[in-house]
């Protein structure tokens, strides 16, 4: 899809404290015609975004993904504090494998971008969460995106798992945003689009 009016409008955030990965996402940005773009440098800065304001995308890069001993993806999809739970997140990171893929989508990521960053895979994986985002899951401890592969054909067996999967109650200021709207938002439909029912 050659396409980027829907990416233009995102509202973007990037943290990463090599400047390197910064001044390549901006330009990448800059050519996808993303205007705006906040930059934390340090996990701190990063947490007091994600609770402070709502973005549409964010891009974490895996050398900044831990505040203490916390993960900072936790503190993106913290129900109760963070401004937009449901936002795609992408991790980016050197070489990853398929174990490290399923473990970053296991900790609530939305996808991982290996590196060297290019335009054409940002681009396509933005038009994947726009044009077609994956629901939002709550299962035990885990609260993020359904991290089966689209492309896996439906289960027609007998369902063995000991867990059923459960509605996610949202908080009440990201209810009272979706329900305020009237249009669908940049990322896909409402926040209760996100939500199986």
């Amino acid at each position: 899809m050659n396409d980027t009016a829907n990416i233009k409008p995102l509202r973007v955030l990037v943290a990463a404290g090599s400047r390197g990965t910064v001044s390549l996402l901006r330009q990448i940005f800059s050519v996808l015609g993303v205007r705006d773009i906040n930059i934390a440098t340090n996990p701190g800065k990063a947490s007091e975004f994600l609770r402070r304001e709502h973005f549409d995308v964010a891009f974490f890069d895996s050398e900044i993904n831990v505040e203490g001993e916390r993960p900072l993806i936790l503190t993106a999809r913290e129900r109760d504090d963070a401004a937009n739970p449901l936002i795609p997140i992408f991790l980016m990171a050197n070489h990853p494998s398929r174990g490290s893929v399923e473990r970053a989508r296991d900790e609530g990521f939305t996808d991982v971008i290996a590196r060297p960053v290019s335009i054409d895979t940002v681009k396509r994986k933005l038009q994947a969460v726009l044009t077609n985002p994956r629901p939002f899951i709550v299962g035990g401890d885990f609260f993020g995106p359904d991290r089966r592969s689209p492309r896996r054909p439906a289960f027609n067996g007998q369902d063995k798992r000991s867990r059923k999967a459960r509605k996610v109650a949202l908080p009440r200021h990201v209810r009272a945003e979706a329900d305020s709207e009237t249009e669908h938002d940049a990322v896909g439909g409402t926040a209760r689009d996100h939500v199986p029912e």
